[in-house]
């Protein structure tokens, strides 16, 4: 532990909201310190892998964004808008969960993939190309990226999709701290302040994107609860007083992780080869290296494992008044978030 800890350094409390800092009390300094260690992510399998074997074999998450994407339940058939796609982890796996495995409903399947940045939108598309059959990508009745306002998704696709994942942009204090340029300059309490605004706004869209009964995920690696629950918070009442004029009525869900992981798993069975060696073959691993920082990256290498490390991962996650948040930990296999979904 000593050795994974090394020269940690401490940022000074009044570089935060003076509100997330009181929010975590004690805690605090300990979630400070573990934001400047690095992150544990997984070598997550490429289901698509199978179909082409140039396609690459993995990309690499925080667990806690894997848990985030499969909370959309999606399945073959279904219609998803990704909000705020790039940089595609997250949309990797929706494409995935409709598309690769053959299906009855596979044409009727349908992902849009929105990103109002043009340089995000790049990454977005380049892994696609790297991650995904061009049989799929090139189909624009199955696939498509937007460059839209996200706050205004409602007025192109108004009550469309089954799901949408809003991964809203926000404070993200594990960025912030590991570049201190960007923390020196800014004021955090008006970024949580102009964030939390902005979520609203996105989110107000999401909920009119959807068909009725739809669904809408709600995700953010922020700490601070203006960005989280007081969110949905502020949108379930301004839902219930405008009831009656929009027929919009919005209900919370809790979210059952044995079905997440369940559904995460079935998916990453169909990547692991009988051969389980074949997993560790130079090849892969210079593949790893490639797509994202191994420093703290575990490969799984059945789909027993895989399982395993969700499982240990989703009894970390604290519920909220709303959600639940995954709390980045000083212990190098919990470093995980921060993640807050609901």
């Amino acid at each position: 532990n000593a050795e994974y800890m090394g020269d940690v350094t401490h940022f000074p409390a009044f570089m935060f909201s003076p509100k997330l800092v009181s929010h975590w009390g004690t805690r605090w300094p300990e979630i400070s310190q573990a934001l400047t260690l690095p992150r544990f992510t997984i070598a997550r399998p490429n289901a698509f892998h199978s179909f082409d074997d140039h396609l690459r074999r993995h990309y690499i998450m925080d667990p806690a964004s894997i848990l985030a994407a499969h909370t959309t339940n999606l399945v073959p058939g279904e219609k998803v808008l990704d909000m705020c796609a790039a940089p595609g982890g997250k949309s990797l796996i929706l494409l995935e969960k409709l598309f690769a495995c053959p299906d009855s409903h596979f044409q009727s399947s349908v992902a849009i993939l929105n990103e109002v940045s043009s340089l995000r939108r790049l990454r977005l598309e380049r892994v696609l190309r790297d991650y995904v059959p061009s049989v799929i990508t090139s189909n624009m009745n199955l696939i498509r990226t937007t460059p839209y306002d996200s706050t205004k998704t409602c007025l192109h696709w108004p009550q469309t999709f089954d799901c949408v994942l809003l991964d809203a942009p926000c404070s993200g204090e594990r960025w912030a701290v590991s570049n201190a340029k960007t923390l020196k300059n800014r004021n955090h309490s008006n970024t949580v302040l102009h964030n939390s605004l902005k979520q609203f706004a996105l989110l107000s869209s999401a909920i009119r994107s959807v068909s009725n009964h739809g669904r809408v995920v709600y995700a953010t690696c922020a700490l601070s609860p203006e960005e989280n629950d007081l969110v949905i918070h502020k949108l379930l009442e301004r839902c219930a007083k405008k009831s009656l004029e929009t027929g919009i009525s919005v209900e919370v869900q809790d979210i059952d992780f044995q079905s997440v992981i369940a559904q995460a798993t079935a998916l990453a069975r169909r990547c692991f080869p009988a051969n389980v060696s074949a997993l560790t073959q130079p090849n892969d691993l210079s593949l790893i290296a490639q797509e994202g920082d191994e420093q703290n990256c575990v490969k799984p290498t059945t789909a027993v494992h895989f399982q395993s490390i969700l499982e240990n991962i989703t009894m970390l996650s604290e519920r909220t008044r709303y959600g639940v948040l995954f709390v980045p930990h000083l212990s190098q296999d919990k470093n995980v978030g921060p993640m807050f979904i609901c």
